[in-house]
This record gives C-alpha cells, sequence and structure tokens, in this order.
C-alpha cells in the first residue's frame, strides 16, 4: 500500500479515522446496504464535504499544487515509461476505485458519505455535460447529419449539467426548503407582505388584495428600491408599447382628442354625491380638464397620432404626486390625471391585443407606486433604534435565550427580530409567493449552473489536497 492508502484506508467500520470518507474502507466480506445507517451518517457526511470545500480556501497554495500535480500525473501518462508525477494520477485513480471501484465500496460509500457521493455525482454530471454541450455546439455549426448531432448532444450536454445543479448538496438543501416554502397556504406571502406595507385602511379591501398581488408577482418591496425597480419596469413595458405604436402611426391613423376625457364621466360619479368635498373636487376635475383642453385648442390639436397619446399617458403618470419627495397633490388632482391618462390607455389599447396585456400589467404597477412611495416613506425613514424596534429587540432576546445562552439562542433571537423587521417580511413573502408560483418539480430544476459548478470545483479540489496527503500547517 502506499503511504495515502496507509494512513486513510479503513480496515473495518469500527475503525473509523477522520479522512475514511476520502479513502474509502477497504471492503473484505459482502455489504449489507443500510439505510438507516447512511441518514445516521449525514451529519458527518455533510461536515466532511465543508471541511474540503474549506480546504482551497485555508490552503490555497497545498490545494494548487495538488491539482498542478495531477494534471501533470495524467499528462505524464501518455507518455512511455514512468514519470515522477505519474504517482498523483495514482492515487487519484486509487482514491476512485476505493469508493465505487466494486457493487460493495460503492454501497459502502453512500452508507458512510451520502452528500460526498452527491457531490460527486453533480461534478462529473456538470462536468461532464460541459464537454458534450462544448463539443456539441461546435459540431452544430457544421450542415446535415454532424449539424444535427452536434445540436443533440449539445441538448444533451445542457441536460446532464442541470441534472448536476440539481443534486449539487447546497442546491438540494435549499431547494427542499423552498419547496416546503412552495406548499404553505396561499394566504401566508400575502398576509406577511400586505403587514409589511401597511396599505391604507380607506382603500377598499378589494383593491388592497390587487396591490398585494401585483407587487408579489413583480417582486416590489415597499421601499424606495421597489420604487425604483417598478419604474424600471414601467420603462420596459412602455418601450414595447412604443414599438408598437410606430407601426400604427405609419398607417397615418389619429385619435380625437376627446377620447382623452374619456374616463373623467365615472371619475365625477365616484368623486360626487354625498361627500364633504365633492363640490370642490368636481371643480378641480373639470378645471383640469378645462385647462389642457384649452391648451390643445390654442396649438390647433384637434386629433392626435398615437405617438402623442403615448407621451401624453406617460406624463399624466409622472406628474401624479403622492408624497413630500415628488410634491403633494389633491386627490382630485391626481384622480384627474390619471383618469385622463387611462382614457389615452384605453384608445392606444385599440392597435393591438399585445399592448392591452401590456398595458394591464402596467397598470397595475403604476397603481402600486403611489402606495409604494407612502410605504417607502414610513419604511425607509423610520428611527432605526426607535422606542418600539428597542422593545421588539428585547422581546427577541428573550425569546432566544428560552433555547439557550450560547449560539443557538442567541441566533434563534436574531432571527426573530429580523422577521418582526417589515423589509424582512416583505423580502420573505416575495420569495414565498414566487415558490408557490414556480411549483415544486420547478424550484428542484431551475438552479443556477455556474455556482453550483464553481462549488463542486473547490469541494474536489479540497479531497484532492486531503487525499495526496499534502501538508495542512
Amino acid at each position: 500500500m502506499m503511504p495515502w492508502e496507509e494512513q486513510y484506508a479503513v480496515a473495518s467500520k469500527d475503525d473509523a479515522r477522520p479522512w475514511e470518507d476520502y479513502g474509502g474502507p477497504k471492503v473484505k466480506e459482502p455489504v449489507d446496504f443500510s439505510a438507516s445507517e447512511m441518514v445516521g451518517n449525514i451529519p458527518r457526511s455533510a461536515k466532511n464535504l465543508a471541511v474540503s470545500f474549506a480546504q482551497p480556501f485555508i490552503h490555497p497554495v497545498d490545494t494548487a499544487k495538488a491539482v498542478g500535480n495531477l494534471a501533470l500525473g495524467v499528462a505524464q501518462k501518455a507518455i512511455p515509461g514512468e514519470q515522477d508525477e505519474e504517482v498523483y494520477a495514482n492515487q487519484a485513480g486509487q482514491f476512485i476505485m476505493d469508493r465505487y471501484g466494486s457493487i460493495d465500496n460503492f454501497k459502502t460509500t453512500v452508507m458512510q458519505d451520502p452528500v460526498g457521493v452527491m457531490a460527486d455525482a453533480s461534478s462529473i454530471l456538470m462536468g461532464g455535460g460541459g464537454l458534450i454541450r462544448g463539443a456539441g455546439s461546435m459540431a452544430a455549426r457544421a450542415p446535415g447529419t454532424v449539424g444535427r448531432m452536434g445540436a443533440m448532444a449539445q441538448r444533451a450536454g445542457q441536460a446532464a449539467m442541470t441534472a448536476g445543479a440539481a443534486i449539487d448538496p447546497l442546491n438540494a438543501v435549499a431547494n427542499t426548503a423552498k419547496a416546503a416554502a412552495s406548499l404553505t397556504p396561499d394566504s401566508l406571502p400575502r398576509s406577511m407582505y400586505e403587514s409589511s406595507a401597511k396599505w391604507r385602511p380607506s382603500i377598499s379591501r378589494k383593491k388592497r388584495n390587487q396591490l398585494t398581488e401585483t407587487a408579489l408577482a413583480e417582486g416590489i418591496m415597499p421601499t424606495e428600491g421597489g420604487l425604483i425597480k417598478s419604474e424600471a419596469v414601467i420603462d420596459a413595458l412602455n418601450q414595447k408599447i412604443d414599438d408598437l405604436i410606430a407601426q400604427a402611426d405609419l398607417s397615418g391613423r389619429t385619435v380625437p382628442r376627446s377620447a382623452i376625457f374619456q374616463e373623467l364621466k365615472n371619475l365625477r360619479r365616484e368623486m360626487g354625491g354625498a361627500k364633504i368635498n365633492a363640490s370642490n373636487d368636481l371643480k378641480e376635475i373639470d378645471a383640469i380638464a378645462k385647462q389642457f383642453d384649452e391648451h390643445m385648442k390654442s396649438i390647433g390639436k384637434d386629433r392626435l397620432t398615437y405617438a402623442e397619446l403615448q407621451d401624453f399617458k406617460k406624463n399624466a403618470h409622472k406628474s401624479v404626486k403622492y408624497d413630500t419627495k415628488r410634491g403633494v397633490a389633491s386627490m382630485a388632482d391626481n384622480e384627474t390625471k390619471a383618469a385622463m391618462a387611462r382614457g389615452a390607455r384605453k384608445e392606444i389599447e385599440q392597435i393591438s391585443p399585445d399592448i392591452k396585456a401590456i398595458n394591464k400589467r402596467e397598470g397595475g404597477l403604476i397603481e402600486l407606486q403611489g402606495e409604494v412611495e407612502r410605504a417607502s416613506g414610513r419604511i425607509d425613514n423610520r428611527n432605526a433604534i426607535g422606542l418600539d424596534s428597542a422593545a421588539k429587540v428585547a422581546a427577541s432576546g428573550v425569546a432566544g435565550m428560552s433555547f439557550g445562552s450560547g449560539p443557538i439562542g442567541i441566533a434563534i433571537g436574531a432571527t426573530i427580530a429580523a422577521i418582526g423587521s417589515p423589509k424582512v417580511r416583505a423580502r420573505i413573502a416575495i420569495e414565498i409567493a414566487k415558490y408557490q408560483k414556480q411549483g415544486i418539480p420547478e424550484i428542484y430544476i431551475k438552479n443556477n449552473i455556474l455556482p453550483a459548478m464553481l462549488r463542486e470545483a473547490g469541494v474536489q479540489a479540497g479531497k484532492l489536497d486531503l487525499a495526496n496527503d499534502q501538508p495542512t500547517n
């Protein structure tokens, strides 16, 4: 046996040493697979995997040497005669044989190192899949049968990489938590988000539900950052509409300016009636409409192109002022401008069904913006060390201490305090709603492959460093 094998090999399960998972046991008798033993070894297996992953960061020089020696040893294998670095390739080959070289070794490895087996399989699938996909991509450029076979190989390689990322241990754990979140009641993320945003009580329950649904679907936080994101999405949607409008304007069609006022009749009905400010509100609606109409007459605009309607719609939305950062306007002022924008929008929707679908999404975001502005003013500007916050932190600390005064109690207390934060509650609500929409199959399949490949590369490099018995001090 080689020195590495003598140090890490295991004669029996009772004679286990710290790195037996990486050297593999020397099995002398048939092995009966035990699921209970496998489950019991998961914590230790996960710990060993974490040590492997940490190894390249703790000992970067040693790891680089180990990887370099292996690469050189593999290259020297192709040269006749025995070369100095071939020992590293031999050790790596023996390492794999000890873990997977027979049915009994494979069963024992799965029982003793289940998490490591997942990592190995993940590395093989992602690494091999990447090579197949790359080769397939090059072949796919060729004409005829070669090109078709290349395209098939490209898809097969991508499928292997997707499967490898799915069984990456860290992804597997995270995805299981996501899957559990996806099974929670639909009401949970909605109630969490609404408790964070605290929509105005004067808004109808139906409207509050719509605001919450839009915020969760679009991933809009009730903060200044959420407002910026919503504006970016609205700009992108407007650009799509602009492209469709440009095609319509080539036909020369125009729209009478009265189309802009088509929603004001409904607005007058809503804001009139037995309301204390009805008279003033109706006067303000009429004044804004009259002022705009007279302006249009003064510039000789009886009819508008669709591009002009779109510009008016965007300008009207931007002129709505909900908070002190943009200057506060009266409700009648805001609602009149919003109603005139809706009139322009309805006319634009006559161009194409695609515009109607885009406008519906944009309309939900625009309605959300005003309430997000109010919520962000409360959340972003609140006193971080106020009396209420201090009381919550103290209560969370007491709750955490009930689980012990050590790290676990501190972590639990910190978690309770964090969940009490409106921002954290809103973020959790958005994530849960996202997983509910995806469903369990999609949660496990859709993973970011690149981080998983980098993690597994680190794990395998760490195993190699440990297995080659490089200095660790």
